[in-house]
Parts: structure tokens; sequence; C-alpha cells
């Protein structure tokens, strides 16, 4: 159980309110705090999306986040023309990271044919080095925040890798932080987890308005503190914080890590 314990999240109350349930389901406290916003780019953007998979005849689209699927779907559904996109998808090789983003797929009545058994990058990568990708060609609609490293790595497997961009990463200015670090810095936070590596720069963008990084640091180094994957982590590790990986790269995932340190 986690009596009393109080545990932050980086994720906006909607997104995290199954966590936040099962947090409050064993006597813990949950606090969510969104670190960052999400900015659509414009629908021609979005739309470049549908004219490659039909122009460029992909083999594959990769869907890194329930994000993604959210912002693209939205747009064509406004635009009425959803049913060009599901049908287009359908039709090739629909990829999804983990379970959220294959359900965000699913909703839209888009059949995922793959995932991965590791929820990440490197899931990724161990699902296509044993299959026959050499020059099959692959689309991943995804932030502006991302790194290369994926698209690199399933280059270097054979693949022709179109990444396409649909939306830009900001840090999420609210009236919490203030509230938020004063309960951080007086010990009242027992554990934070950090769900991406954009939360993990915007944390720090955000909180050094309210105390000096170097304190904050220390802090954290001394609460727990849980990363959702490697990419996320080595983030932390960047700036200077020591946090505890989960196994498995979901808020499932973080969950069992957060019983194991703080549980009773």
């Amino acid at each position: 159980m986690l009596d009393g314990k109080v545990i932050a999240i980086t994720r906006d109350e909607e997104s995290a309110r199954d966590f936040i349930n099962k947090i409050e389901s064993k006597n813990g406290k949950a606090i969510a705090l969104p670190t960052i916003t999400l900015i659509p780019k414009n629908s021609d953007v979005i739309f470049k999306f549908l004219d490659l998979l039909k122009n460029k005849k992909h083999d594959y689209a990769l869907f890194m986040s329930g994000n993604a699927v959210n912002i693209i779907f939205d747009i064509f559904d406004e635009a009425k023309k959803i049913n060009a996109i599901v049908s287009t998808l359908n039709n090739i090789q629909v990829v999804a990271v983990g379970p959220h983003t294959k359900e965000a797929l699913q909703k839209h009545s888009v059949t995922v044919a793959m995932m991965p058994k590791k929820y990440s990058s490197y899931g990724i990568i161990e699902l296509f080095i044993n299959e026959d990708v050499k020059n099959k060609k692959i689309v991943i609609p995804r932030s502006s925040a991302a790194t290369n490293y994926l698209a690199k790595s399933l280059a270097d497997l054979g693949m022709i890798v179109d990444e396409l961009q649909i939306y830009d990463v900001k840090p999420a200015k609210h009236g919490k932080w203030h509230e938020f670090v004063q309960a951080l810095v007086t010990g009242k936070i027992d554990c934070i987890i950090f769900t991406s590596a954009s939360s993990v720069n915007s944390f720090f963008e955000l909180t050094i308005c309210y105390e000096k990084q170097e304190y904050l640091i220390e802090i954290l180094n001394s609460i727990n503190v849980v990363a959702i994957g490697p990419f996320t982590n080595n983030v932390l590790i960047e700036h200077g914080v020591d946090a505890v990986v989960a196994d498995e790269h979901t808020l499932d995932g973080t969950l069992e890590v957060v019983v194991k340190l703080l549980g009773k």
C-alpha cells in the first residue's frame, strides 16, 4: 500500500486519470503536473501524411505516441476526410509503439499489425531487426522534439525512412508550478514520475523560475524519481538526476516501480 505517499506525474489530469485512480486505490495521493503543451502543425502538414502514404506507397506507418494518432485523426475528422486516412492505413502495416498508442489507433478503426515487446524506440529496432526490411519504406509522424536516433537506426537496417513532424512541444505554463515547487522543497512530494524526455526539459525550464537548479537537483536526488523509459532517463542523467527506469515503459510499469519503492 502507499499510505499517505504523494506521487507526482508529469501528465495532465485527463491523460493520467487511470494512473491517479490506481494510486488512490492504494491509499496514495497522485498529483497531475502538466509539463508540456502540444502544438499541432497547420493542417497542410497533417494532410501531407496522407499524401506521403499514397504517393510513396509506404510499407509501414509507425506511431510513437497516442498524441500523434489523436492529432492526425482530429484534423482529418474536422476536414471530413477520416475515411480516406483509415482506408489508406488499413492497406499497409501499421506499427504502434505500445498499448496506449495501439488503443488510440483501434478507436479509429485502424488495424495494428505490429507492436514491440519493449515499448520504446529500442523495442521498435528489436522488432524490425529480425525482419526482412531492406528497402522497405516507413513513415513516422511525430513531434519536432524527437531525436533522430530511431530514424537513423531504421535507416541503418536498410529501411527508407520518412519522418514527418506534425506537432511541436512547448513548456506548459500554468498556476500549479509555484505551489508544486513549494511542496517539493518542503518535503511533501515522495516520488516524481517523468513520462517523456520533453517533460524533463520542460520541468527544469519552468521550475528554475522558482528555485535554483542546483537545489532542485539536490532535492530530486533525495526522493524517488522514476523514468518511464531509457530516453527519459538519459535526459534526467544529463540534468544530474538519478532515477529508476520502469522495466515496462508504460504507466502501469511505472506504477509497479512506485509500489516497490514506496509500498508498505
